[in-house]
């Protein structure tokens, strides 16, 4: 989305050129250090596999895994997630999290599994009680041992993965899940969690860090260097939003645009025409930086004295 040095290039042709195979249909589920998690779909909705696809080395065979346990029983089913951190040797953990909502007893259940050995294990299973309904289209956000995510409308839920318990982070004073769209990004020192919401055509970036929260940025989306039409005024959508709030991906109306936090810039990546209605999804493609690649065998420069 920015300017990128010509070295990339051939590895920005290289993943621009890669196909998934043929399937009904597939979900993206995590997209961290090259690595692309899906899950494929039939044309019923039935789930057939979990692959995991590495567009960097065409030479990698994609990995199947197992399924994840899908969770039954009458209750109504929010949400699951595929999450995943860097460990300090550079490898990752990948958690599936799902999360469902009682709503005769109003108890919300945080479900956790850990990948391990090419098999999902349980890593945890938390309940707690919950005064409102929870807001539809959770994201969950991990932080180090922490799951963060927005299930009531005033306060943030965090999971501690050491020692299963729950906690409760209350929103920033005026800011409420209804009346602005709210979503996390995490924080890669595992201090904290940032918040990004929208009032209108402004944006707010918080910092929850020691208890306390800090308004770090906020920004008009009039003043940025992209004109902004009277189509485009309606409601501000967060569709995604980078680590360490570095950017964001919003729509308005039937177009969506890429926010460059750090420098100030706003760029539209998509509309929808001809009435065109269904729902878009973005999944950047994150990769190490500054990247290193293997030499090639046959790159001249490997046999150079």
């Amino acid at each position: 989305m920015v300017p990128q040095p010509p070295e990339l290039a051939a590895v920005v042709q290289r993943v621009a050129r890669y196909r998934f195979g043929i399937h009904d249909v597939m979900r993206v589920k995590n997209c961290q250090n090259g690595s692309i998690f899906t899950i494929m779909y039939n044309a019923a909705g039935a789930h057939i596999s979990v692959i995991v696809h590495s567009p960097l080395c065409p030479g990698r065979e994609m990995a199947f895994i197992p399924l994840p346990p899908f969770q039954a029983g009458n209750l109504f089913a929010l949400e699951n997630q595929v999450l995943s951190r860097e460990d300090d040797e550079g490898c990752l953990s990948h958690f599936y999290v799902f999360m469902k909502f009682d709503r005769v007893t109003t108890v919300f259940t945080v479900h956790v599994y850990k990948l391990q050995d090419g098999a999902w294990c349980k890593h945890t299973s938390v309940t707690t009680k919950l005064t409102r309904h929870p807001r539809w289209e959770l994201k969950a956000v991990l932080v180090d041992n922490k799951i963060y995510v927005v299930a009531d409308p005033r306060d943030i839920i965090v999971l501690d993965l050491m020692n299963s318990g729950f906690s409760t982070i209350q929103l920033p004073q005026g800011v409420e899940h209804g009346s602005s769209d709210i979503v996390l990004s995490r924080v890669n020192d595992a201090s904290g969690v940032y918040l990004i919401d929208t009032k209108e055509l402004q944006l707010n970036i918080w910092l929850h860090r020691g208890g306390n929260w800090l308004v770090l940025d906020t920004i008009s989306l009039r003043m940025l260097d992209h004109t902004i039409e009277d189509k485009h005024s309606g409601h501000v959508k967060i569709c995604l939003v980078g680590d360490n709030a570095e950017f964001v991906f919003l729509q308005m109306g039937d177009c969506t645009f890429y926010v460059d936090i750090k420098g100030r810039a706003l760029r539209k990546v998509h509309e929808r025409r001809d009435g065109h209605r269904s729902s878009v999804n973005f999944h950047p493609f994150m990769m190490i930086w500054p990247p290193t690649f293997p030499t090639l065998k046959d790159d001249p420069a490997r046999n150079a004295t």
